[in-house]
């Protein structure tokens, strides 16, 4: 539901429910770590959206970080969670200041 919201364009009402499933997942007596995950970038995400950078970057940080844990550091989903912050990055025109690629000699 809160992903149709979030199309829809209601970021209030889907970031309430992105808050509220992770919460959720959070609590169970053995979390799920893949779907705690799956929680954390919809809402990173969104917050990405909404130009609340601050508080986006705090939760892929986290995110990656779990990923790692769970995925290994080359996995698929790790990297999509990286490629979710560069993308943070890139909106909040911090992009050539937190990537440094590599010069071609």
């Amino acid at each position: 539901m809160g992903w149709l919201l979030h199309e829809r364009g209601d970021y209030d009402d889907a970031l309430k429910l992105y808050r509220r499933a992770l919460k959720i997942r959070q609590s169970q007596p053995i979390p799920d770590e893949k779907l705690i995950s799956s929680s954390m970038i919809n809402q990173a995400w969104l917050l990405t959206e909404m130009r609340e950078h601050a508080e986006a970057e705090a939760i892929f940080k986290e995110l990656i970080k779990l990923r790692r844990r769970v995925y290994g550091d080359d996995h698929r989903e790790t990297a999509l969670a990286q490629i979710a912050m560069a993308s943070l990055y890139f909106d909040s025109e911090r992009f050539s200041r937190e990537f440094r690629l590599p010069r071609k000699e």
